[in-house]
């Protein structure tokens, strides 16, 4: 849990006013023991100063398939939670239930990156970063608490930004620099398909999941930039919104709920903004400080 608080703490710019109070809330205490976010010095105690927060970007959270527990009724509710560190070219997350790992550090080899950016992963232990100065993306596998390099996936693109995966393993890439948003049917999938969108940052994508409420198959791109959001289906937009549809800054990281919700964090405003699946904007939650 202590690296779900990386989004909250990436959380920065100039001052405005705070939105009004939305529907979150923090979850109750005996769900997380009271702890909400981690600072420096909560890393350094589990990380032993190997590693300090260092422009936070993307994040995962999966229920690992080898984390459950099929032989008690009870809920099996432990994420595995990955962040990237990308001013120290690391991926941080929990190892265990109660130690963090480290994943990567400076350079251009299987097992390191260069200043990433997205991640995303699946409950079969798949891991996905987009190695944006290195300009592919990294598949990386998790054996056991230690996350191990398969192989890059779309060397050659000029600026990788974000990664996301569906429930049927369907892989989507945004690459800015080139205007372009990918679609991979699987790792192994060599040829991928392509749509020309504005300078796409963030993604997330939905689609064949089983906790799903809708069945709904569609993935959400920040466009422009961080300026803009564009709804896809069958690689075709379909529906779009800009930043004064919710009074918003600069659009960041995206993600899609168990209703088909869209959450966009906006890293100006210091908030998160709430969109429904039509990308009608519903609440934002959350202020400078």
């Amino acid at each position: 849990m202590m690296v779900v608080s990386v989004v909250l703490l990436a959380l920065s710019g100039y001052f405005v006013d705070p939105p009004e109070p939305t529907t979150l809330v923090f979850p109750p205490f005996g769900h997380c023991m009271g702890i909400y976010r981690a600072g420096t010095e909560e890393l350094a105690v589990l990380l032993g100063g190997l590693v300090r927060f260092d422009d936070p970007q993307g994040l995962s959270c999966v229920k690992l398939t080898a984390w459950d527990d099929l032989s008690s009724p009870g809920d099996d509710d432990e994420l595995a939670v990955y962040g990237v560190n990308s001013g120290s070219s690391h991926v941080i997350y929990n190892a265990t239930m109660y130690t963090l790992g480290l994943f990567g550090g400076e350079g251009s080899g299987a097992d390191e990156l260069m200043h990433p950016h997205g991640i995303a992963a699946d409950p079969d232990g798949a891991v996905y970063v987009a190695d944006t100065g290195n300009s592919r993306v990294m598949h990386l596998y998790r054996n056991g608490s230690r996350l191990e390099p398969v192989g890059a996936l779309l060397e050659g693109m000029s600026e990788p930004w974000d990664v996301a995966l569906n429930g049927r393993g369907e892989i989507f890439v945004t690459d800015r620099a080139s205007s372009l948003f990918l679609h991979l049917e699987s790792a192994s999938d060599s040829i991928p398909d392509s749509l020309s969108l504005d300078r796409p940052r963030g993604v997330a994508a939905t689609g064949g999941e089983p906790w799903a409420h809708v069945g709904n198959e569609f993935q959400v791109v920040v466009t422009g930039d961080g300026s803009g959001l564009a709804r896809i289906e069958g690689m075709q937009v379909s529906e779009t919104t800009d930043l004064t549809s919710c009074g918003g800054s600069f659009f960041n990281y995206l993600a899609i709920d168990y209703f088909g919700n869209v959450w966009v964090t906006d890293s100006v405003r210091h908030c998160i903004h709430k969109f429904d699946s039509s990308l009608n904007h519903l609440a934002s939650f959350g202020g400078y400080g």
